[in-house]
């Protein structure tokens, strides 16, 4: 199977010997998940171990070595570098630090599993490729840039979003929600859909029957697409995905890529990432993961995590989190009968949840009605769930009312309330 690397072979490919080793590795993890094999996985040293592309390879039997100025490959099966090679797109050139093709504009960078950058050869291309100075502000003016195009209410491409509760309020299931509404074009909570985009809802520690009982309602969505990591992948012999690693972070570049995903849903990042040694409250626990929804957002890709709230309430460890977001939205449990419509009994109140906006970034997209408080009613994945204005906004509405000569009695009836409620916040 030929890998269609969208262009002539050897167009664009890095010009160290380090930069090629990592695209061949790319490629072959590429070529090895399209047939369902496993992605090259590291052996002795600096040696890898691959699936060959150049015939049915089902266990591992490709090796791959940096060696002094060249790439040695032997398949135990008997391929030669040369078939190997011309499966993947590369040319067997590339195999050797000689090798003068098309230069990359940028150098490739990764980032090992403590947050810091892995040793690269990589200072060479900036020799003898220089960064350029930065422009002007005529020129930066000048520049055409990709556009932000709106998604679903206050959700756009090239956005990092996080949602944030404690355990059992319903992030997971509003992290579902939203990726039926956006795979399916559809409202969710008054949030208008503006077009359909794809989704990949990667899921880290949900049993996969419980996500295909919330999921039933939308099972004939097209453009969503769940990588479910505690059963499917450990079902097929694959080691958990952790993304503060570039292996990863390669597999989802991989899938994205593969898929052609706008956006990329992780839920959630306490069992998705982690650092050996490091506190999940940490700079250090959450920098390498930034970096890669950074990378992401770079690529077009909308981003959306699911964190925990902490013992407070606020977003679980460091307030970075927070600056480097667009958008963070926090989930509260509602424990009193304040917010609680006719006829709505309380028992029935562990299927609501306040959404409260914890910060807003960017254009007037993610402005106006879409960011307004809202009290949510859970329903069924592939539903728009019923909603009503959040207690601030009740609020100032009753007071309005109030200050327009409405009684409590009518303010009550109007925003179907208790008048005791109503009185608590006209006085």
């Amino acid at each position: 199977m030929r890998i269609d690397t969208g262009g002539p072979s050897g167009g664009g490919l890095p010009p160290t010997l380090q930069g090629r080793a990592d695209e061949l590795l790319d490629r072959l993890a590429r070529s090895a998940l399209t047939v369902g094999r496993k992605p090259p996985r590291r052996g002795h040293g600096d040696s890898y171990m691959a699936c060959c592309p150049a015939h049915d390879d089902t266990n591992p039997s490709l090796s791959v070595t940096v060696e002094g100025d060249r790439i040695l490959l032997h398949c135990f099966a008997g391929c030669t570098p040369e078939e190997v090679m011309s499966a993947i797109g590369m040319p067997l050139a590339a195999l050797f630090a000689d090798y003068r093709g098309e230069r990359c504009s940028f150098p490739q960078v990764r980032w090992n599993g403590n947050g810091e950058l892995a040793s690269r050869a990589s200072i060479s291309q900036l020799d003898e490729r220089p960064m350029p100075l930065p422009p002007s502000l005529s020129e930066f003016m000048a520049e055409t840039f990709p556009a932000v195009e709106a998604l679903l209410g206050p959700l756009t491409t090239q956005q990092l979003v996080i949602i944030h509760a404690p355990p059992g309020v319903g992030k997971t299931m509003l992290a579902l929600a939203i990726a039926w509404a956006l795979a399916a074009g559809e409202s969710l909570i008054g949030w208008p859909s503006q077009r359909k985009a794809k989704v990949l809802m990667v899921d880290g520690e949900m049993a996969a029957q419980s996500i295909q009982g919330r999921m039933r309602g939308a099972a004939g969505t097209d453009g969503l697409y769940i990588a479910n990591l505690a059963n499917w992948a450990s079902a097929a012999g694959y080691d958990p995905i952790n993304l503060a690693t570039s292996e990863g972070q390669d597999v989802l570049n991989v899938w994205a890529n593969a898929l052609g995903v706008e956006v990329i849903i992780l839920d959630n990042l306490m069992s998705l990432s982690w650092v050996d040694g490091v506190s999940m409250n940490s700079d250090e626990f959450w920098a390498p993961f930034r970096r890669f929804a950074v990378q992401q957002r770079a690529q077009g890709r909308l981003v959306i995590v699911v964190d925990h709230s902490n013992q407070s309430g606020a977003i679980h460890g460091t307030k970075t989190k927070l600056w480097h977001a667009d958008l963070v939205m926090d989930l509260q449990a509602i424990d009193t009968d304040e917010d609680l419509p006719e006829g709505f009994g309380t028992l029935d109140l562990r299927r609501r949840f306040r959404l409260r906006f914890e910060k807003v970034r960017g254009t007037s997209i993610s402005a106006g009605q879409d960011t307004l408080e809202k009290v949510i009613t859970m329903g069924a994945v592939g539903q728009d769930w019923s909603y009503e204005k959040g207690r601030d906004e009740q609020c100032r509405m009753a007071r309005e009312m109030h200050h327009n000569g409405l009684t409590i009695r009518d303010i009550a009836e109007e925003l179907k309330l208790s008048k005791s409620v109503i009185g608590r916040w006209v006085k």
